[in-house]
């Protein structure tokens, strides 16, 4: 047995684990009734226990667990597994980004210069959303993704004006360091005092390195200096950070740099609401620092009461500050994940694109479609405006003036590209300092230009979607998609992609059940979801208790209609013998392009054989009607679905109803179709596999809301 224990099932530490636990259950193993391999019934199940905690660490946090987090788990159920590590930090920290990530694309491949330069900004991201997970759990839900506005965003010297150290070196030390260089006189630096003759005098306390480069920068910074010499010596050994004066500087400087105006000098134009520092109880404001090198794990602590790393040796002698954090409260415009700076560094826009890009990403995030109105092509004849779309588009905008083809097209992605432009509103993100960075040299990759100041919304092709419509900013693309039935969809095939894979597809009514769950008591919450997939879910609970050969081993339920059932089920294998045959040969049999029934002609009797195959073009044959058997298959099954095959219904002579024969008929072309759909490599082809016909009826999303675009 132990010899298929190897560790490229589970990695080193959880291979070592299995072997302790195996030598620990020894000393009583003589007691148990060892199976036909020579193990115990406790061997075995340590071994399926180890296996279970090693799949949901993996799955919900990244990584395998440690040997004590195994020990800690050798008697938890799966669900109580689930529990401990959806409300464990590493869950929040890791695992909800981890989601997110994949989700967003909020990956960090690029060149070396591009990483080195957004890294203070993916860290603030990361603890944004560790924020977010925390209010996922007991707060504001899922949604909240959109909508938080305590933002955690990088500072800079460039942006202070004085050294990151400033900030967290001590009240005492530094207004100490600030008069002895107003004095003119060196501060002690190795605590002593010499005089002869005098009784030794008590040496001063030294004057730390950082806090007299500080002063250096702070003796000319006004008021700031004189609010600091005022302050009561009852602060002396508090960070200054923590002291109304920082609080004060810190404000000034993210305004002046980090948020810069970002509407335009119009004074018709509404003003954005004020930088606000998110302050504690105590009236602290949250300031974290990294304790080591900084990386891409973003670990980070309170840099007002641990010590951080404030810098390290650069190039040419010099030093490399690392980021301080702060909590601060951004306007409503800009609130979100959308609005975050890194996320808009990853996903850049230009002048001329007007944030047709993010938008695109929007609906691929949020309703698993692609759009690419680039794609749209040049003719088609004259553009028909639509009266309420008039206020969306630029007067100016070609997509307008040109093909009915583009504006189309345009009709669906501009009014949510809309959304950003008010973004970048007054301001030039050409290569500016912005977002902090190492010694602020760090280079952002922002709309190169003026941003736009137009209504938001998502256009049905009849009307608008109710929410968002008409509002500005990442305020109105909150509230577009915090109650967007098609995007709690596809969020969960995300996440059931991202925790099964893409190879055992959710059916409508699993789907439907984990939107349920997603939504539990009204508030969304994606730990709820994640839960539901893993426990409830007859197959995620079969993959995690027994790995991918039980997942596999367990059938999915299929729609009613047979839409996604995988293969033709056993009782509907002999319909085109039988059934399809009766029904269907008389009027698609022959020689013609409709013909999936060929006669056959033997010892002078002519008789009709399946052979759909005729009708697909094969190598080097003549084309066919269609270039690949799903295709055929899947017109028929829509036209069975619709009622319009067989040609006057099915003969129910033999005391079996139509319904039953229609539910056969569906089941064998639907599961054909998917059949061959998920064997073809040509994506067109695959996304035939479980598509519904136009107008049927899916269970998902729960209240029967269309797609606002064609799946």
């Amino acid at each position: 047995m132990l010899r298929r224990l190897n560790e490229r099932s589970f990695g080193p530490a959880v291979f070592f684990t299995i072997l302790l636990t195996l030598v620990a259950i020894a000393a009583f193993a003589a007691c148990s009734s060892p199976n036909e391999e020579g193990a115990s019934e406790e061997e075995l199940s340590a071994v399926r226990q180890a296996q279970m905690a090693t799949r949901v660490y993996r799955k919900l946090v990244g990584r395998d667990p440690t040997p004590a987090e195994i020990g800690q788990l050798r008697t938890a159920t799966l669900a109580q597994m689930v529990d401990t590590v959806l409300a464990s930090p590493d869950f929040k920290r890791d695992g909800f980004f981890g989601y997110q990530r994949d989700r967003l694309l909020l990956h960090r491949d690029g060149d070396e210069g591009w990483l080195k330069a957004s890294l203070p900004d993916y860290c603030a991201l990361k603890l944004d959303l560790e924020e977010v997970a925390r209010a996922d759990a007991d707060g504001g839900g899922y949604y909240e993704i959109l909508r938080y506005r305590d933002r955690y965003v990088p500072l800079s010297q460039a942006a202070l004006g004085v050294p990151l150290g400033c900030m967290t070196s001590k009240v005492g030390d530094l207004k100490r360091a600030v008069l002895a260089l107003d004095t003119q006189s060196p501060p002690p630096t190795d605590g002593g005092v010499e005089d002869a003759g005098v009784e030794e005098a008590a040496a001063p306390e030294p004057i730390p390195a950082v806090a007299q480069t500080c002063a250096q920068y702070i003796r000319f910074r006004e008021p700031f200096r004189t609010e600091l010499l005022a302050l009561d010596a009852s602060v002396d050994d508090t960070p200054v950070a923590s002291t109304a004066p920082a609080v004060k500087l810190m404000k000034e400087g993210l305004s002046q740099s980090l948020f810069r105006p970002m509407w335009s000098m119009n004074p018709q134009d509404p003003q954005p609401e004020p930088i606000e520092i998110v302050l504690d109880g105590g009236g602290k404001p949250f300031l974290r620092g990294f304790d080591k090198l900084p990386n891409e794990r973003c670990n980070t602590v309170d840099a007002l009461t641990s010590p951080i790393l404030p810098s390290t040796p650069g190039q040419f002698g010099g030093l490399v500050e690392h980021p301080l954090y702060l909590k601060v409260r951004v306007p409503a415009p800009i609130e979100g994940v959308h609005g975050s700076m890194y996320w808009l560094s990853r996903h850049g826009s230009t002048k001329k694109n007007r944030d047709l890009h993010r938008a695109r990403l929007v609906f691929f995030s949020y309703m698993c479609t692609e759009i690419s109105p680039a794609m749209a092509a040049i003719g088609g004849g004259d553009p028909q405006p639509i009266d309420e779309l008039v206020p969306y588009f630029d007067p100016e905008d070609e997509h307008v003036r040109t093909s009915a083809n583009c504006y189309n097209c345009h009709t669906q992605v501009q009014p949510v590209a809309n959304y950003f432009g008010e973004l970048t509103k007054g301001a030039s993100y050409a290569g500016d300092q912005v977002g902090g960075g190492f010694g602020g040299f760090a280079m952002s990759y922002y709309q190169q230009g003026d941003g736009f100041r137009r209504p938001g919304g998502l256009w049905k092709g009849d009307a608008f979607h109710p929410n968002g419509a008409g509002k500005f900013g990442m305020e109105g693309l909150a509230d577009l998609l915090s109650d967007f039935e098609p995007g709690h969809d596809c969020i969960t095939k995300n996440a059931w992609g991202s925790m099964i894979g893409s190879g055992y597809p959710l059916t409508d009514e699993e789907r439907a059940a984990a939107i349920a769950a997603f939504k539990g008591d009204g508030t969304y919450r994606f730990a709820n979801l994640l839960r539901h997939l893993a426990v409830e879910n007859k197959r995620g609970k079969a993959f995690f208790e027994g790995g991918e050969a039980a997942l596999a081993a367990v059938r999915p339920e299929s729609s009613p209609d047979c839409r996604d059932v995988p293969a033709p089920p056993e009782d509907a294998l002999g319909a085109p013998d039988g059934l399809l045959m009766n029904a269907c040969s008389g009027c698609h049999s022959g020689t013609n392009n409709r013909s999936f029934y060929e006669r056959v002609t033997e010892d002078g009797v002519t008789r009709r054989v399946w052979k759909p195959e005729r009708l697909v073009t094969q190598p080097g044959g003549p084309p066919g009607r269609y270039e690949h058997i799903a295709q055929l298959y899947d017109r028929a099954y829509c036209r069975v679905w619709n009622g319009d095959m067989p040609m006057g219904g099915w003969d129910e002579g033999d005391g079996v109803s139509a319904d039953v024969k229609k539910k056969q008929a569906l089941c064998y072309f639907g599961g054909k179709r998917n059949e061959a759909a998920r064997a073809s490599d040509d994506p067109n082809i695959k996304a035939l596999d479980s598509r519904p016909c136009e107008g049927q009826a899916i269970p998902n999303p729960p209240n029967g809301a269309p797609h606002p675009v064609n799946p």
